[in-house]
């Protein structure tokens, strides 16, 4: 309960009018609305995996390795709100069909934060949505959308919620449970899907994920937030089943500024891996 709790007087300084803090990420760093990833280059490497760690950030990876038939998904995130706002998307996705669901999330942002809409949100999310939410999650949307618009929730919560106005074409590819067939296929995988989530440092939680070996290894950018030496002990102590993958996130088509380009480590994880740069994205898997 503490937690959530924090989340709410964190989000509330926020939506009040206090500014980020760039040196404190657990209070303070936005969630991103929909994934600055180029996802579409490298979701097809969820298929016929079963377990994943991810970072959470805006959740769009998980939702589609959910899609793709992931069955365990264990994620983390140094920001407090990525994973309220997972809890409220997958909340969301179970309750609204895809044009009311994209409408939710991607519709145009009004500069005075209040609209005509502001009525249909707080309708929708009091008689629909709440009804399927996590209950952490219910604590701490019951207490935003009692006091905040949703309109200025998003602005003030999200990055890239000035670009909520992204072609639906663009969407899609990026995102494709939004095409429709796929959005009601990944409603009913999300029963049998099971996603846990943890907010803090990612080489501070370590030790409640070095006993797992996973499919995939989804680490978006972390490289591009530590050393070389800490990154490669984090790799060391997540570990992979014998096909496993790692997968870097591709940002804009680039692996962001400190790319780790192309280099091998050999007995990773008390296994051999190669990781090697193609197409844009880095994959890990067992050296031949």
């Amino acid at each position: 309960m503490t937690d959530v709790l924090d989340d709410i007087r964190a989000a509330e300084e926020i939506l009040n009018g206090k500014k980020y803090c760039c040196d404190d990420n657990s209070i303070n760093s936005a969630v991103y609305l929909y994934t600055n990833e180029l996802l579409y280059r490298y979701e097809h490497l969820f298929k016929n995996k079963k377990s994943m760690f991810s970072i959470v950030g805006s959740g769009e990876q998980i939702m589609c390795g959910a899609l793709e038939g992931i069955e365990r998904i264990d994620a983390v995130d140094v920001s407090r709100f990525p994973k309220q706002f997972l809890y409220l998307r997958l909340a969301t996705l179970q309750a609204l069909d895809d044009e009311e669901f994209i409408k939710f999330f991607h519709g145009e942002v009004n500069d005075n934060y209040k609209n005509f809409s502001d009525f249909y949100y707080n309708h929708v999310y009091e008689d629909r949505i709440r009804n399927y939410i996590d209950p952490e999650g219910l604590i701490f949307w019951d207490d935003l959308f009692s006091k905040y618009p949703w309109d200025l929730i998003l602005y003030k919560l999200c990055r890239l919620s000035w670009r909520r106005d992204v072609p639906r074409a663009r969407q899609m590819k990026n995102s494709i449970f939004l095409n429709p067939k796929l959005y009601y296929e990944l409603r009913a995988r999300l029963k049998d899907v099971y996603i846990n989530m943890q907010t803090g440092n990612i080489l501070d939680l370590i030790d409640k994920y070095n006993h797992t070996n996973y499919d995939v290894l989804y680490l978006s950018n972390v490289h591009n937030y530590m050393p070389r030496d800490l990154f490669n002990k984090l790799l060391c102590q997540l570990h992979t089943t014998p096909e496993g993958l790692v997968i870097l996130g591709v940002v804009n088509g680039k692996m962001g500024k400190h790319s780790v380009g192309d280099f091998d480590f050999t007995e990773l994880g008390e296994q051999p891996y190669k990781f090697t740069r193609k197409n844009g994205y880095i994959t890990g898997k067992l050296a031949a």
